[in-house]
């Protein structure tokens, strides 16, 4: 039977694509049927980041945990190497086909039977100790809206579930960051232990960052990173260094002796960038920017007009700001409650942006704007 995506069949026909002799392993709310023509993987409707599913409208994720010897029924991994492909290749989403297996087929249960996605020929793998955690498959035309609607039916967030902006009117002072983290970030839980005290002396408004990332180890970074307060220390000149690009591109570093401290960045050791920031303002960026980059729905686009970002900020609120994060660095914040977003400006007028959200349902009203990716 030929199928294209969007058909939508009875189990029988769909369950037909493993062939008549197969096998079944349920994990999750995902079950997988695989035999000598084919695997099928089936998944209800739904959008939920912690269960298997449709979850853009070109990715599919199956998560575990599958055993190794179930896995290798449908995928080829290599005896070692990066866990993320297979078989090892440079190109990271590794033939499955490669190894002799048979294509992997996407269904989705819905009330009126199963619909079609389209079959895979590649992928990538998240896997150790003999156990499959997590693949991610492609799915091959991007759905349509329309589909994706279907597989993936959209949700509103529930009431008081959005972190809000109060933290936006303490901005420059001594209690914006602490607002802002305690709504964007769950509750630590009741066993993350006590406060981790620095060995060296830290200003005040870093010793409250390290108690604000309390069972919380994302504040520390996601894109860049701060350094933990047990691997603080200071140069030759006495100066700290409290955290680093993700890449070694730069650092930041401050004066511990400063009586009103300043972030200060460093590109080549020894030479200071120009600008300071003031360390409140320095930790709520840093803040705003691992949050908008951990958020777990994003959009994006590199080079865009000034006409998509006034589409974009139109109805956010500008967050004011001194200083930089970054070298050359032009970023402005723009925030709503539960959403994020980061414009930079090109030398030739035209402008990067990358948005943050809590919720898929807040970046829904920008789905016109013409993205190169989109989560919503």
């Amino acid at each position: 039977m030929l199928l294209a995506q969007g058909d939508i069949v009875d189990e029988r026909a769909a369950l037909g694509f493993a062939g008549m002799e197969r096998e079944s392993f349920t994990a999750g709310n995902a079950t997988i049927a695989f035999g000598a023509e084919g695997t099928v993987i089936t998944v209800p409707a739904g959008d939920d980041l912690g269960a298997s599913g449709v979850r853009h409208c070109d990715d599919f994720v199956l998560l575990g945990p599958i055993p190794m010897d179930v896995a290798s029924r449908f995928l080829v991994f290599p005896l070692d190497g990066d866990p993320w492909s297979f078989p090892p290749t440079s190109d990271p989403w590794g033939e499955r086909k490669e190894g002799g297996l048979p294509p992997v087929h996407l269904f989705v249960r819905l009330t009126a039977g199963f619909l079609y996605l389209g079959a895979d020929s590649k992928g990538r793998a998240g896997w150790s100790s003999d156990v499959l955690h997590e693949c991610l498959f492609r799915i091959d035309p991007p759905l349509s809206r329309e589909l994706l609607d279907q597989v993936r039916p959209p949700t509103e967030p529930a009431p008081g579930s959005l972190p809000g902006l109060e933290w936006l009117g303490h901005v420059n002072g001594d209690r914006a960051l602490r607002l802002f983290i305690d709504g964007w970030y769950p509750e630590p839980r009741p066993d993350a232990g006590e406060v981790v005290v620095s060995s060296v002396p830290v200003p005040g408004a870093l010793g409250e960052f390290y108690r604000l990332a309390r069972g919380r180890p994302e504040v520390l970074g996601r894109q860049n990173f701060m350094h933990p307060p047990t691997e603080l220390g200071t140069d030759a000149a006495g100066r700290l260094q409290i955290g680093y690009e993700n890449q070694g591109g730069f650092w930041w570093f401050l004066d511990p002796a400063d009586a009103e401290p300043v972030v200060w960045m460093e590109e080549t050791p020894g030479e200071r960038c120009p600008g300071p920031v003031p360390l409140s303002d320095f930790l709520l960026q840093f803040s705003l920017f691992e949050a908008l980059v951990g958020a777990p729905y994003n959009a994006s686009h590199r080079r865009v007009e000034g006409a998509f970002v006034e589409g974009l900020t139109r109805d956010l609120e500008v967050v004011p700001m001194v200083g930089r994060l970054y070298p050359g660095s032009t970023a402005r914040f723009f925030v709503a409650p539960g959403l994020i977003a980061q414009v930079s400006s090109w030398p030739d007028g035209n402008y990067s942006v990358w948005v943050g959200a809590k919720h898929r349902a807040l970046l829904r009203p920008f789905a016109g704007l013409g993205w190169s990716h989109f989560d919503g």
